[in-house]
């Protein structure tokens, strides 16, 4: 019950600001409409019909997949900030006064972190799918690997928050971090040159579009890869989602408010 009334307290905080709702979920689906209409003035004829399956346009099947993962990784703000307002901030005061150990308010704050996102992402999922032709592929990776890279981003975040010295400053790294990967796998507007192999298995953002191509037959004739690649790249990254749990756990355990 302790667990239930923590989780609510830090999911009550996310959704009782609208800025944060909004970043969330209109604005990765304001670029992804945009993105759509400047892709228009380029593929039309019979060269943007190469990109069209059975009434799926699998250029916007891209594209919400780029932004999903990307704000997705920016996510782990939530659980950041938290921490180090509650942990680390004045808040800690009133933290330590309660019969509840410290733990389980880290633990709150992460699952708060993630119910949050996680719904935002679906939704993001949701108006790509319904609304812009979008090929969903196979739900259960598409599920899989929107839980990991969110999951993650929140231990990120908590060790990101664990050196900041300011809210804005976790918010500022996350965000820097989450385009610097999109733009090192070739998804953003300004693309980082970096080796294939770095962007397959090694960058988590990269990691996370190969696990999604290779979760349904159109998307991996295109791209080449297979549903044994989506699931190789998911053991990957559920690798990084377990290394970066252990390093929050760690940071968090040496280094106290």
């Amino acid at each position: 019950m302790t667990a239930f009334i923590i989780i609510k307290h830090y999911l009550k905080r996310a959704f009782m600001n609208p800025v944060e709702i909004a970043l969330m979920t209109l604005l990765p689906v304001g670029i992804i409409v945009l993105t759509m209409f400047l892709n228009m003035e380029f593929m039309t004829g019979e060269e943007g019909a190469q990109f069209l399956w059975n009434g799926y346009d699998l250029i916007n099947t891209g594209n919400v997949h780029n932004i999903m993962v990307m704000f997705m990784f920016m996510s782990g703000a939530y659980a950041g900030e938290w921490y180090f307002k509650d942990m680390r901030g004045v808040n800690r005061w009133r933290l330590n006064a309660t019969p509840v150990a410290s733990f389980k308010f880290l633990l709150g704050a992460i699952s708060g972190g993630f119910l949050f996102s996680s719904l935002t992402g679906g939704f993001v999922l949701a108006v790509g799918y319904f609304f812009m032709d979008m090929y969903l592929g196979n739900l259960a990776v598409v599920i899989a690997v929107l839980f990991l890279i969110v999951l993650m981003s929140q231990f990120i975040g908590i060790c990101v928050a664990v050196f900041a010295k300011t809210t804005g400053a976790i918010n500022g790294v996350m965000m820097a971090l989450s385009f610097a990967m999109a733009s090192m796998a070739g998804a953003f507007f300004i693309p980082i040159p970096m080796p294939q192999f770095v962007v397959r298995y090694i960058l988590p953002y990269g990691v996370s579009l190969f696990a999604l191509r290779g979760g349904g037959q159109p998307i991996t004739d295109v791209v080449g890869s297979g549903f044994s690649d989506s699931l190789l790249h998911l053991g990957i990254l559920t690798g990084m989602t377990v290394v970066s749990g252990i390093a929050a756990l760690i940071l968090v355990r040496r280094r106290p408010a």
